[in-house]
C-alpha cells in the first residue's frame, strides 16, 4: 500500500495521503453498527486526512504525485467522503480528464469528540469536552473516481443591483488548552467506560469556605475586532465541579 506527503500550497497542509485500503461492514469501537456501503471494494481511493478545520486545495499535479493517474479521472466522477456521506466539492477542470493544474477543493474539518458519547456508557453529560476527540485530532476523507457524478457546490447569482458589501460577520474564540486529567467519579473506579467528568481539562480550581473569591485572570487575543468598535463580546464559561 502506497504512501506519500501531500503539501497544500495554497491554504492548508494535507496531511498523508493513502491510496488503497480495505473496508469491511462491522461494528464501532462502542458497539454502534455502521453502514460500509458507500465504499465499493473495486473502486480506487485517496485517504486525506485533516488536522484543522479551514478549506483545503489538492491539485492535479498533487493528485498525480499521490498515485492517482489523472489522465485517467474524469473529472465528474470525483467524489469525496466524511464518515460515510458524500460531501460537496469543487472542481475546476475545463477537460474530459484531469491536468496537472486543474484543483480539487473541499471544506475539511479536524476531528472532534462530538460523536464519543459511547465512551461514557452514551451519557452526553458526563463527558469533559466534545471539543477534543479522545483518540485522534485526524479526520480522514476519503476521494473516489471513475464511478458515477459526484456532488459539487451550486453556483448562486447575486441578486439583481448588484453583490451588497458586508459590513459585519460573528466571530468565535475557543480557550481550551486540555492539560489537566480528572479520573472521574471515584466509585466507578475500574469501570472500562469512562465515569462522570473524567478526562482532561483547561484548568483545576481548588477552593473551600474559608478562602475568598478566586480570580482567574485570561488573555483573549480578538484579533478581528477593530480598535474602535461598539461591537458587543459574549463570554461564557464551563466548569464540572464536585463536593
Amino acid at each position: 500500500m502506497g504512501r506519500a506527503t501531500v503539501n497544500i500550497s495554497l491554504w492548508r497542509p494535507l496531511l498523508a495521503v493513502v491510496l488503497t485500503v480495505l473496508a469491511t461492514a462491522g461494528q464501532t469501537a462502542g458497539g454502534q453498527s455502521f453502514d460500509a456501503g458507500w465504499y465499493d471494494p473495486a473502486g480506487p481511493y485517496l485517504k486525506i486526512g485533516v488536522v484543522e478545520d479551514g478549506v483545503y486545495r489538492l491539485t492535479g499535479a498533487e493528485l498525480q504525485a499521490a498515485g492517482v493517474p489523472i489522465s485517467l479521472v474524469d473529472p465528474s466522477t470525483l467524489r469525496l467522503f466524511e464518515a460515510g456521506s458524500e460531501i460537496a466539492i469543487s472542481v475546476s477542470s475545463t477537460g474530459a480528464t484531469l491536468a496537472s493544474g486543474d484543483a480539487v477543493d473541499f471544506v475539511g474539518k479536524r476531528n472532534t469528540g462530538k460523536d464519543e458519547a459511547w465512551a461514557y456508557n452514551e451519557t452526553p453529560g458526563n463527558m469533559s469536552s466534545t471539543y477534543n476527540s479522545l483518540y485522534s485530532d485526524t479526520t480522514h476523507y476519503w476521494l473516489t473516481w471513475g464511478g458515477s457524478p459526484g456532488r459539487r457546490y451550486a453556483s448562486v447569482s447575486p441578486p439583481a443591483g448588484g453583490t451588497p458589501n458586508a459590513t459585519r460577520t460573528r466571530a468565535s474564540l475557543r480557550l481550551e488548552n486540555d492539560v489537566h486529567y480528572y479520573p472521574g467519579d471515584g466509585s466507578s473506579a475500574g469501570n472500562p467506560i469512562y465515569t462522570r467528568a473524567e478526562g482532561y481539562y483547561h484548568r483545576q480550581i481548588r477552593h473551600n469556605t474559608s478562602q475568598t473569591d478566586i480570580t482567574l485572570p485570561f488573555s483573549l487575543q480578538l484579533v478581528e475586532m477593530g480598535t474602535a468598535t461598539t461591537d458587543s463580546v459574549l463570554i461564557s464559561a464551563a466548569i464540572t465541579s464536585e463536593t
